[in-house]
Parts: structure tokens; sequence; C-alpha cells
């Protein structure tokens, strides 16, 4: 992805948003779907929300005490942006249910941001311009690349199903809990190297990607797929844990500039806090 970049000529935070958030947001995007067309939504959208939370929350935390102090200059650069998709997320879902409709309409919600991003970047004219043998070549990598993260998401989703039912455990808990630490390993690793090269707006600009990927665009296409369901106790729970870490991430990104490791471990804090609230508060059928 850091090869297409360069032959797009696209600077590091555009490239992290948009790139790296792609690939990034990948293995959860596969799971997300496969469960939809299995007939498991909650699965899917307790995995997106999850990894949502985790970005949002325990990433950016890690990225701020490897850091330690490091001057943000971006930011959540479009963090209204970000807000309001994700208030829209939940205003859809207050009944209940994401039906395909309201998943039309995040979908629609999250082409329109893109498309603003693209035209701000002049993306499609550079995309013009560009290199087209080079291009090609490295997206048949990306490619073969997302072809083994699709096997292996099917073989994810098979036994998730299979936990559940063992254990007892609700498929939204499976994806809010583990599928979501273990998807969202790529974004962390990513974010947390380039924080340890004192990197933050690349490693910042990644996790506003994969967050607006995994909250709106993917979160519609599984109700597309299939109509999520799910109880409005803990659509309230989720809403009150993503608006306030928004909040909370674009407070510490926003103030002073500056993003330090005291912010990072409130941050981790807050996701522990989630952890527990999610694990001890009634499990839904």
């Amino acid at each position: 992805m850091t090869a297409i970049g360069k032959n797009l000529n696209i600077g590091p935070f555009v490239l992290s948003f948009l790139l790296v958030g792609l690939v990034s947001a990948l293995p959860e995007g596969f799971i997300s779907v496969i469960s939809g067309f299995q007939g498991v939504p909650k699965l899917g959208f307790g995995t997106l929300i999850g990894s949502v939370i985790l970005d949002l929350t325990l990433v950016i935390g890690l990225v701020a005490v490897v850091a330690r102090k490091t001057k943000v200059t971006k930011g959540l650069t479009y963090e209204l942006w970000l807000f309001s998709l994700m208030a829209l997320l939940f205003a859809l879902a207050f009944d209940g249910t994401v039906s395909r409709m309201d998943g039309a309409i995040l979908i629609g919600g999250s082409v329109l941001f893109f498309y603003n991003i693209l035209q701000n970047h002049h993306i499609m004219d550079k995309l013009v311009h560009s290199d087209k043998r080079h291009l090609i070549k490295q997206s048949m990598i990306f490619a073969a690349s997302a072809a083994a993260v699709f096997i292996s998401a099917n073989f994810l989703v098979k036994y998730s199903q299979s936990m559940a039912a063992d254990f007892g455990v609700p498929l939204v808990v499976i994806g809010i809990i583990l599928l979501a630490l273990a998807t969202s390993l790529p974004e962390a690793v990513f974010a947390i190297t380039a924080a340890s090269k004192k990197l933050a707006d690349v490693a910042l600009g990644e996790m506003f990607g994969v967050i607006v990927i995994d909250g709106t665009l993917l979160i519609g296409l599984v109700a597309v797929i299939r109509p999520i369901l799910l109880p409005a106790a803990e659509l309230t729970k989720l809403a009150v844990f993503v608006l306030t870490a928004i909040a909370l991430a674009t407070y510490f990104t926003r103030t002073d500039k500056m993003l330090t490791w005291q912010e990072g471990v409130f941050l981790i804090m807050f996701y522990i806090l989630f952890l527990f609230t999610e694990l001890t508060t009634t499990a839904i059928p």
C-alpha cells in the first residue's frame, strides 16, 4: 500500500487514512460480510462496533503511551464527520433494528464523506496521471493478500458461532470483545510502530480511516445483506461508549495539539471500563 501511495503522490496522513485504513479494515470487513450472508449479522455488528471502540480508546491510548508526548498537527481532522456518522448509525438503530434502508443510508453517508476526501486532495486527478503498470501490479498484490484474509475470515465466523454455542455467550459479545481484539491487531501494530517513529499523525490518520469504514460503510453493508436486530438497551449502551470515546479522543488530540501518555492511560482505562460493563451486564439472547 505504501508503494501505491508513493505512485499516487499522496501525503502520509491521507495515505494512512485512505489506503492503510482500508487494508486494516479488511479482517473485520470480511468477517462482518460473511456473518451477514450466514444469517448471523449480530456477530458482524459486534465485531465492527467493538473495533471502533477499541481503536478510539485502547489503540490511540497505546499510541500516546508509546510516543510519550507528541505534537499532533492534524489529529482527528474530520472528527465532526465521524461523530455525525456514528450518531446517525445509532439514531437509525434506535428502534432496535438496522434495516436494509438504514444500511443504504449509512453507505450513502460514508460514500459522501469519502467523495469529499477524494475531492479535497485531488486523488482522482492523481490516479489519472499515475503510473498505470505499477498501480496494476501493486493492486494485484493487494488483491491476493485480501483473498488470503477472506479465507481466514470464513474460519473465524465458523469457530465464533461454535464458541458462542459452547459457552452460551451471545454472538454480539463474541464480536465486540474477541473478534474485535483479533481483527484490530493490524491497525494496532501499524499505529504503535508509527508512534514509536514520532509519526503520530500517520497513526491517527490510519485509526480514523478504519473507524469510519467499520462504523458506517461496513455496518451499512451488513444491514443491506441482512437486517441487524438488537435490544434497545444494548444499542444505548454502545452509543454512550462510542460517542463518549469520540469526544475523549477528539478533546485529547485537540487540546494544545498535544497527545500525552497520561491521556493515553485514561483512554486505555476507558476501554477497560467498557469491557467490564460489557461482561457484567445482562447477556443478550
